[in-house]
């Protein structure tokens, strides 16, 4: 049996006694329990070997101190397919451990096991039609959403927002299905105020022969940072950024056409009309606004010069019809009195669309107006 089934399951050990103890933890302790130069690979440094002795930097050492990635890795090859099999399998167990606790541990150990995942993967650790993967990876990398990189430091930042660049990358070649698209689409959007940290270096020490063999051009530097950029010039996305920035204020990217933002307003249809003008398209736009305090909602769907304004009357939606002159449009709505005082197409709100708000319906995907969470 090769070494590295012992070091398998000592990291899988070694996770779960990190999670327990992860309350205070901070880089030294990361150290201390995989190791410098796991920590090193964890990070995106291409080089694991010239760090100083673990023991005379006065680390507590655990099973891991002075491992290398190869080591835990192993040889590519087995001696026969049944230890081979015991590998993927051994791999496969410690990715279902990996997402269930790598939201709770420090940021280095944390890395590391979105790196292992990734590591697994291009090793051909899953059998082909096992989509598990996918899920498990996308759950360990969502967390990194949440860090706030000014909060970081340089070198932590760097290497979070690399992988997740890297990530993305594999993610988005692999999504096989609209499940996937899903998963992936939401995923970029939580990683995007992250994505500015990503650099050219790390992101290449990310990229190991064995991914880059997997993945080819996918996690080539160039294809990974023009797909982080595309990411953080998408329209909806940066919108859905400056709304989650604004207080009390929470936004959802839903579709590449769709937006959602939640809160307390006195005004739902401005708060509808500035999500819309936040993303800066002349159409086709939809955003909703729901109230977190009533349950009410707007939804405003705009494709200039048309713009349709749906809310809510008990079950049945309430439509109204607007055309927008030239130099008119949602976020110039929003900044002033919004609707009020506009006339509609026709008098009163209509409990259907109009032939142009249900052809404005089709092309944004919506079989109804109301929102994601509500039922029609």
């Amino acid at each position: 049996m090769f070494v590295h089934h012992q070091l398998l399951e000592d990291l899988v050990r070694q996770v779960q006694a990190i999670d327990e103890a992860a309350a205070g933890a901070d880089a030294t302790a990361a150290h201390g329990s995989i190791g410098l130069p796991l920590t090193r690979f964890a990070l995106g440094r291409q080089a694991e070997t010239g760090t100083a002795d673990e023991s005379a930097a006065g680390i507590e050492l655990g099973p891991l101190a002075g491992r290398t990635s190869s080591d835990v890795l192993g040889p590519e090859e087995a001696a026969d397919g049944a230890d081979e099999e015991k590998v993927h399998d051994l791999r496969r167990r410690l990715a279902v451990r990996f997402g269930r606790t790598s939201a709770a541990l420090p940021l280095v150990p944390r890395l590391l096991t979105i790196r292992l995942l990734l590591e697994f993967k291009a090793r051909g650790s899953w059998p082909a039609g096992d989509r598990s993967w996918y899920g498990l990876l996308t759950g360990a990398v969502q967390p990194l959403g949440a860090l706030d990189p000014d909060r970081l430091a340089d070198d932590e930042a760097e290497a979070a927002a690399s992988l997740a660049a890297v990530v993305l990358a594999v993610l988005d070649f692999q999504a096989t299905d609209g499940a996937d698209r899903t998963r992936y689409e939401q995923l970029a959007e939580s990683l995007g105020p992250l994505l500015p940290a990503a650099e050219p270096d790390r992101i290449t020490g990310y990229v190991s022969p064995e991914l880059a063999g997997a993945f080819g051009v996918m996690v080539d530097v160039d294809h990974v940072l023009e797909l982080a950029n595309g990411i953080l010039r998408d329209p909806v996305t940066r919108a859905v950024h400056e709304l989650d920035a604004e207080p009390d204020s929470t936004a959802r990217k839903h579709s590449p056409r769709l937006l959602s933002v939640h809160g307390h307003w006195s005004d739902l249809t401005r708060a509808a009309l500035d999500a819309v003008g936040r993303t800066g398209l002349n159409g086709p736009i939809g955003a909703w606004a729901i109230d977190d305090e009533t349950g009410a909602w707007t939804f405003v769907a705009w494709r200039k010069p048309d713009l349709f304004e749906v809310t809510q009357h008990g079950r049945t939606p309430g439509w109204r019809h607007f055309q927008l002159p030239p130099v008119s449009n949602p976020a110039g709505l929003a900044r002033g009195a919004g609707l009020r005082g506009r006339p509609p197409k026709a008098s009163g709100p209509l409990a259907q669309p109009t032939p142009i708000g249900r052809e404005l319906l089709d092309e944004l995907g919506l079989l109804h107006p109301f929102p994601p969470s509500e039922e029609a």
